[in-house]
């Protein structure tokens, strides 16, 4: 062996060895989600959202739900939420924690209020349950049939970021190990630093058991394809080696791993995929020439790269910064893998003088016999039958429903979906609105009694609003405070109820509801259910009744604010999404083809499989949300290579072969290679199913439709065109 090959041998493989190790160093960084991060950092939702988290501080609980099919019993809840509470108290990182058990409630007795525990070792008084059906209590605590009972952590401001999710997880196992010997009690956790741990468990298991997977799925089907381990020991050489680069990437731009680059790292795999399928099948056919293999398809494949990159970059225009991300990570991926597959891949082979098996095109024509037959014998039939099923598909993609539930990004079955099924069925809890009320007139006090009271009548309309289902706020407690002292209260009992409130607000215990230096009140508007339309429709009706308000402002604010914004933009972000790529691809063709006609007839193959897609989520009832936007870049994208692999061959057969002859002959070279990369897609599809989070699951799913439905387009209808209309196109 000469000196410079075993220096070209040693260099290709510290280059692999040193992607794997930095990238699997890197992959430990993982970032937690956070809402806000959906949006650009100037963007005023945004700005207002951190504004009022910052004065309320909601995304610091985590909120504990005990549940059970029967009533909680006075005794038998004491004794469970005494031992959570004595759990809690000393542990670290939590400032403080609320529950039934030392929850106390105001009464009058010898001329001033006396807090009063809800529930005592013997059980609650009958005064006390009548205090929690009242307006400031109800729902609370514990829900009206007693079945379910709310536990609330507060998280120490202390804690830094990367602990939380720790904390959290702790947390669970503490409550768990309380609540454990009791069967008949069952637990469900919520907070942002729950939903935190689950994220992040699921993106360890998406790198450490789902990726694995594909890879091993990859290189069965590599084998399968070209009957030579070494190709696919050199197709995973060049896979990982792209793969760890994206890693190293996304950190470096990121600071770390969320869940939209961890999916975007699936994809890096997917489409790593295309390119070697079709230099692995030249350089077969060729007798291993490297030459030769690369000067075949070079330029195909930096053309159908050149698309993807396209299809993934229009999320650029997305408001949705993480999809944003995903477009981007998506398009380096697909640019180093070409880097890879046609400068490190040649050197590699070459350093190493692999040699594979010469493999004739014998399948590739068996395969393509009977579709030449259906299509040489019925080209109008095959149109006919794809623009029926189009039809079809408009109709369907008309309807369409936007929901874009920020609450449910996980499967029904998974421990946070039912979470949220739970919260929401025993105390309507999840589904909320944030209102901050203030005065028009700015010298006007919010805790004045005269300007509550028209604060009250304000709620009032708004619970009237079919959606709501109740309301929690400052004026509620200012009410119960005052029902206690007699609704004939004179001034000196007001001037009770008056420092009671100011020792409260002094001790913190208001800071959820009252903001003294903003001179502003908090009101929390709780909803019938979750679907986004109905959230839309609260949200407009509240602004429509605070427009008609002459004496105060009121805002929506908070998580129902940044939910209703990004869900709107959903259509509007689709629109900029197919509308780029659709526009460019356009233009890419034309420049291609130098020719309209041509240009016209290869987008159909490529507007079917969007159609496809948004007819079945039509037809299935499937909802679009901002994450399924993904699907549009993606289908295009990759939905193009094919129509630019098989057009490039029939133009090239053209050149010595009659249209017939040369249709035929197109199918035969192409259908390998294109059917290649649609199965790879076909195989890693169950895989998907291991993934607890909807997205990758529903994309899975119809990602694998949109491939069938392009590669049916390409070789059969694009076939079916040009043999009924082939002299009209090229006339």
């Amino acid at each position: 062996m000469s000196k410079s090959k075993l220096i070209y041998r040693l260099l290709s493989v510290l280059i692999f060895l040193g992607s794997l190790l930095v990238s699997a160093s890197l992959l430990r960084n993982i970032k937690p989600f956070e809402i806000q991060k959906l949006l650009p950092e100037d963007n005023y939702v945004r700005q207002a959202y951190e504004k009022f988290n910052l004065s309320y501080n909601d995304e610091n609980k985590i909120f504990i739900l005990l549940k059970k099919e029967s009533s909680f019993q006075g005794e038998e809840l004491y004794d469970l939420l005494y031992q959570i509470g004595r759990e809690l108290k000393f542990f670290y990182g939590i400032s403080s924690s609320t529950t039934l058990e030392n929850a106390k409630y105001f009464k009058v007795e010898g001329g001033g209020f006396q807090l009063i525990p809800f529930l005592e070792r013997s059980g609650w008084s009958k005064y006390a349950l009548n205090k929690l059906e009242t307006q400031f209590w109800k729902k609370t605590l514990i829900s009206e049939d007693h079945r379910a009972v709310l536990v609330t952590v507060s998280l120490s401001a202390k804690l830094e970021r990367a602990q939380r999710v720790v904390v959290a997880k702790k947390i669970m196992s503490l409550v768990e190990g309380v609540v454990g010997s009791r069967s008949e009690i069952s637990t469900y956790y919520l907070g942002t630093e729950i939903a935190n741990y689950w994220f992040t468990k699921e993106m360890i298991k998406n790198q450490t058991v789902i990726t694995p997977l594909i890879l091993l799925v990859i290189g069965l089907f590599f084998y399968f394809l070209f009957k030579s381990w070494k190709a696919v020991f050199w197709s995973y050489v060049v896979i990982i080696s792209g793969y760890c680069l994206t890693i190293i990437t996304i950190v470096l731009i990121e600071d770390g791993i969320g869940p939209y680059s961890s999916f975007a790292l699936f994809f890096v795999l997917i489409i790593s995929t295309a390119d070697l399928i079709h230099f692995f099948t030249k350089f077969q056919q060729t007798d291993s020439n490297l030459k030769l293999t690369i000067d075949s398809i070079k330029v195909p494949c930096f053309l159908t790269t050149l698309t993807t990159l396209i299809g993934f970059f229009s999320l650029i225009f997305n408001e949705n910064v993480p999809i944003r991300y995903f477009g981007l990570y998506c398009s380096i991926g697909a640019a180093l893998l070409y880097a890879l597959t046609f400068l490190y891949l040649p050197f590699c082979l070459k350093s190493f003088d692999v040699q594979l098996n010469h493999v004739d095109n014998v399948v590739s024509k068996r395969s393509s016999a009977w579709l030449w037959n259906i299509v040489s014998k019925y080209p109008f039939a095959v149109i006919a039958v794809f623009g029926v099923l189009t039809l079809i598909f408009i109709q369907q993609s008309l309807t369409l429903k936007i929901d874009d539930n920020l609450y449910r990004k996980f499967l029904s079955y998974h421990p946070l979906s039912k979470s949220v099924d739970n919260f929401s069925e025993g105390l309507d809890f999840v589904g909320s609105v944030d209102v901050v009320i203030s005065s028009k007139d700015k010298f006007v006090r919010v805790d004045n009694f005269d300007f509550l009271k028209k604060v009250k009548l304000f709620e009032d309309e708004i619970l009237k609003i079919d959606t709501v289902s109740y309301i929690k706020s400052f004026t509620q407690l200012n009410d119960n405070l005052l029902d206690e002292v007699g609704e004939d209260s004179n001034i000196e009992k007001k001037d009770l109820v008056r420092s009671l409130l100011e020792m409260l607000y002094d001790y913190g215990a208001l800071n959820s509801m009252y903001k003294k230096n903003a001179n502003e009140l908090r009101s929390v508007v709780f909803l019938n259910g979750l679907n986004s339309v109905e959230l839309e429709k609260t949200i407009q009706k509240i602004g429509e009744l605070a427009k008609h308000n002459k004496d105060l402002v009121a805002n929506v604010s908070g998580f129902a604010a940044i939910r209703n914004y990004i869900n709107q933009n959903v259509i509007r972000s689709f629109v900029n999404s197919f509308a780029v790529s659709f526009i460019i691809i356009f233009i890419i063709f034309f420049i291609l083809f130098r020719s309209f006609k041509w240009t016209v007839v290869a987008m159909i193959p490529n507007v079917f499989p969007l159609l496809t897609v948004s007819g079945l989520m039509g037809i299935f009832n499937v909802t679009m949300e901002s994450n399924l936007i993904i699907l549009v870049s993606i289908t295009i994208g990759i939905a193009v290579d094919d129509t630019i692999h098989f057009m490039i061959t029939l133009r090239e057969n053209l050149k010595n072969d009659p249209l017939v002859v040369s249709i035929k002959k197109s199918m035969e070279d192409t259908l390998k290679a294109l059917t290649g990369t649609t199965i790879i897609l076909l195989l890693c599809f169950p895989v998907f199913f291991l993934a607890d989070l909807r997205l990758f699951v529903q994309i899975g799913i119809f990602l694998f439709l949109s491939f069938i439905a392009a590669l049916l387009g390409d070789i059969v209808l694009l076939s079916a065109i040009f043999f009924k209309y082939g002299k009209r196109i090229m006339s």
